[in-house]
Protein backbone atom coordinates (compact mmCIF):
# COMPACT_ATOMS: atom_id res chain seq x y z
CA UNK A 1 0.00 0.00 0.00
CA UNK A 2 1.29 3.36 -1.19
CA UNK A 3 2.00 5.75 1.80
CA UNK A 4 -0.40 8.60 1.67
CA UNK A 5 1.92 10.78 3.77
CA UNK A 6 4.68 10.72 1.24
CA UNK A 7 4.50 13.58 -1.44
CA UNK A 8 4.37 11.85 -4.86
CA UNK A 9 7.55 14.07 -6.11
CA UNK A 10 10.24 15.06 -3.96
CA UNK A 11 10.45 18.93 -4.85
CA UNK A 12 14.39 19.36 -3.92
CA UNK A 13 15.10 16.64 -6.50
CA UNK A 14 13.02 18.72 -9.23
CA UNK A 15 14.45 21.95 -7.71
CA UNK A 16 18.20 20.58 -8.09
CA UNK A 17 17.16 19.05 -12.07
CA UNK A 18 16.13 22.49 -12.78
CA UNK A 19 19.53 24.82 -11.36
CA UNK A 20 21.33 21.86 -13.37
CA UNK A 21 19.53 22.87 -16.84
CA UNK A 22 19.96 26.89 -15.85
CA UNK A 23 18.17 28.09 -18.82
CA UNK A 24 14.53 27.78 -17.47
CA UNK A 25 13.57 25.62 -20.70
CA UNK A 26 12.95 22.46 -18.55
CA UNK A 27 15.13 20.81 -21.06
CA UNK A 28 16.88 18.64 -18.78
CA UNK A 29 13.54 17.40 -16.68
CA UNK A 30 12.39 16.75 -20.17
CA UNK A 31 15.07 14.93 -21.05
CA UNK A 32 15.17 12.94 -17.81
CA UNK A 33 11.21 12.51 -18.32
CA UNK A 34 11.87 10.96 -21.73
CA UNK A 35 14.28 8.50 -20.43
CA UNK A 36 12.50 7.20 -16.87
CA UNK A 37 9.29 7.24 -19.30
CA UNK A 38 10.73 5.06 -21.80
CA UNK A 39 12.87 2.92 -19.38
CA UNK A 40 10.31 2.14 -16.56
CA UNK A 41 8.27 0.16 -18.13
CA UNK A 42 10.51 -2.29 -19.43
CA UNK A 43 11.60 -2.43 -15.24
CA UNK A 44 7.79 -2.89 -13.85
CA UNK A 45 7.56 -5.40 -16.63
CA UNK A 46 10.80 -6.88 -15.69
CA UNK A 47 10.02 -7.01 -12.16
CA UNK A 48 6.60 -8.47 -12.90
CA UNK A 49 8.22 -11.39 -14.43
CA UNK A 50 10.34 -11.85 -11.78
CA UNK A 51 8.09 -12.14 -9.28
CA UNK A 52 5.83 -14.32 -11.08
CA UNK A 53 8.85 -16.97 -11.55
CA UNK A 54 9.55 -16.26 -8.15
CA UNK A 55 12.90 -15.42 -8.37
CA UNK A 56 13.68 -13.45 -5.48
CA UNK A 57 17.17 -12.10 -6.34
CA UNK A 58 16.06 -11.10 -9.61
CA UNK A 59 13.05 -9.35 -7.96
CA UNK A 60 15.07 -7.59 -5.61
CA UNK A 61 17.74 -6.17 -8.15
CA UNK A 62 15.17 -4.90 -10.94
CA UNK A 63 13.25 -3.43 -7.75
CA UNK A 64 16.41 -1.69 -6.33
CA UNK A 65 17.08 -0.31 -9.84
CA UNK A 66 14.23 0.77 -10.58
CA UNK A 67 14.24 2.25 -7.00
CA UNK A 68 17.36 4.68 -7.95
CA UNK A 69 16.01 5.36 -11.38
CA UNK A 70 12.82 6.66 -9.54
CA UNK A 71 14.93 8.76 -6.83
CA UNK A 72 16.98 10.02 -9.37
CA UNK A 73 13.79 11.69 -11.58
CA UNK A 74 12.32 12.65 -8.15
CA UNK A 75 9.58 10.15 -7.61
CA UNK A 76 9.72 9.18 -3.77
CA UNK A 77 6.10 7.12 -3.79
CA UNK A 78 7.56 4.69 -6.23
CA UNK A 79 10.79 4.64 -5.05
CA UNK A 80 9.11 3.84 -1.77
CA UNK A 81 6.89 1.19 -3.09
CA UNK A 82 9.99 -0.53 -4.50
CA UNK A 83 12.33 -0.07 -1.85
CA UNK A 84 9.40 -2.08 0.15
CA UNK A 85 9.43 -4.84 -2.86
CA UNK A 86 13.27 -4.80 -2.91
CA UNK A 87 12.92 -5.73 1.49
CA UNK A 88 10.39 -8.27 1.15
CA UNK A 89 12.17 -9.91 -1.92
CA UNK A 90 15.77 -9.85 0.29
CA UNK A 91 13.53 -11.26 3.18
CA UNK A 92 12.42 -13.88 0.97
CA UNK A 93 8.92 -12.99 1.22
CA UNK A 94 7.62 -13.63 -2.40
CA UNK A 95 3.86 -13.05 -0.80
CA UNK A 96 4.45 -9.52 0.57
CA UNK A 97 6.63 -8.64 -2.50
CA UNK A 98 3.50 -9.67 -5.17
CA UNK A 99 1.27 -7.72 -2.99
CA UNK A 100 3.00 -4.15 -3.50
CA UNK A 101 3.20 -4.55 -7.59
CA UNK A 102 -0.22 -3.14 -7.82
CA UNK A 103 1.10 0.17 -6.27
CA UNK A 104 4.57 0.09 -8.37
CA UNK A 105 2.36 0.65 -11.60
CA UNK A 106 -0.15 3.00 -9.45
CA UNK A 107 2.59 5.03 -8.52
CA UNK A 108 4.68 5.09 -11.92
CA UNK A 109 1.31 6.92 -13.31
CA UNK A 110 1.31 9.23 -10.73
CA UNK A 111 5.08 10.32 -10.92
CA UNK A 112 4.26 10.65 -14.96
CA UNK A 113 1.62 12.88 -14.44
CA UNK A 114 2.93 15.29 -11.77
CA UNK A 115 6.35 15.42 -13.82
CA UNK A 116 4.30 16.68 -17.17
CA UNK A 117 2.57 18.79 -15.28
CA UNK A 118 5.92 20.87 -14.46
CA UNK A 119 7.19 20.79 -18.14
Amino acid sequence: MMDAHIPVLDEETISGIRELDGDGESELLRTLLNMFTSDTPLRIEALQKAIDNKDLAESAGVAHSLRSGSLGIGAQVLASVCAGIELHARQDNLAAAAALLPDVSAAYKEACSQLLSLL
